[in-house]
């Protein structure tokens, strides 16, 4: 603007103040926009039981809807992230079965594994054979995935096992790791910046029971999904005003949930003139899952 139109540094100010708060505003809208859209799409992908192809073509189909599309096909930054998404699902999933009672009586510990071939990071790689009670500290901090595309896992250690493996072998300080190119280099074992937590006990809260009511904490197309379980229940078409009563949103946020879940195969149409829609049998399991993750409809048939 001072270039094109010759503004004094005193009117670029005076816009500024008037519009960087709502130019801020409107940043942060979006942004979240397409954290929840990305979040949306693993999660559907996840409990479609999809391959990281698949998964990542539903997640570049959905960031097209929401605008940031780029042109060809998917690229490496979009596999990143449906891959590190879906391992921090998986590992936050199995610390929390892990906490049933039967379990936590004969699991010992861990032991940290990584692949072991050239691609594993040095950082990583000091960490392997590192073993240890599951009640140690440690494991809060170094739990798989420990970083962008890690394909480091634990291997649980029962009280069943052999005795040898029952002996702890702590992170050490620093250790002497071998590179590809047959030097070695001393590196401080642990999780790459960002990743040093417990998926588990992270998402805890979000696994566990939760009231009688759609949770507020549920992504929008769980809970249509459960609107629409619950309201169609006998088999009856649930109408688009009962589903925004049930899901809590605006008219314009429940339809593009509702062409979420049609297009994931979970709902389908019923009686267009009059909006109506019900699950399919997938959406059917689907929701079933939801519902004991979210305690929303324990004790229902």
């Amino acid at each position: 603007l001072a270039r094109r139109v010759a503004l004094p540094a005193a009117k670029l100010d005076a816009l500024r103040a008037l519009y960087g708060p709502v130019a801020s505003v409107v940043s942060a809208e979006a942004t979240n926009a397409v954290s929840r859209g990305a979040a949306d799409a693993v999660r559907q992908s996840i409990a479609a039981g999809e391959h990281v192809d698949l998964g990542v073509q539903r997640l570049d189909r959905k960031l097209a809807r929401l605008g940031i599309k780029k042109k060809g096909r998917p690229g490496h930054l979009l596999e990143t992230i449906y891959r590190t998404q879906t391992q921090l699902a998986y590992s936050a999933g199995e610390w929390n079965a892990e906490q049933d009672e039967a379990i936590q009586e004969i699991l010992w510990g861990y032991e940290y594994v990584t692949v072991g071939d050239e691609f594993v990071r040095p950082t990583h790689a000091a960490l392997d054979g590192t073993r240890a009670p599951a009640n140690d500290p440690i494991w809060e901090t170094i739990r798989p995935p420990n970083g962008f595309q890690c394909r480091c896992t634990l291997v649980r250690i029962f009280d069943t096992d052999d005795a040898r493996l029952k002996r702890p072998r702590p992170v050490p300080d620093t250790r002497r790791v071998p590179m590809a190119d047959g030097k070695t280099i001393e590196v401080v074992p642990g999780p790459d910046e960002g990743f040093a937590f417990n998926p588990g006990t992270v998402w805890q809260d979000d696994l566990g029971p939760i009231p009688d009511k759609l949770p507020a904490s549920l992504a929008v197309p769980d809970r249509l999904l459960l609107g629409i379980s619950m309201a169609g229940a006998g088999g009856r078409p649930v109408l688009l005003r009962e589903i925004i009563l049930l899901s809590q949103c605006a008219k314009s946020t429940v339809s593009d949930g509702v062409s979420d879940l049609i297009e994931a195969g979970l709902v389908e149409r019923t009686d267009g003139a009059r909006g109506g829609c019900r699950l399919t049998a997938s959406g059917a399991r689907a929701a079933e899952l939801i519902s004991h993750a979210s305690g929303v409809l324990r004790g229902t048939p």
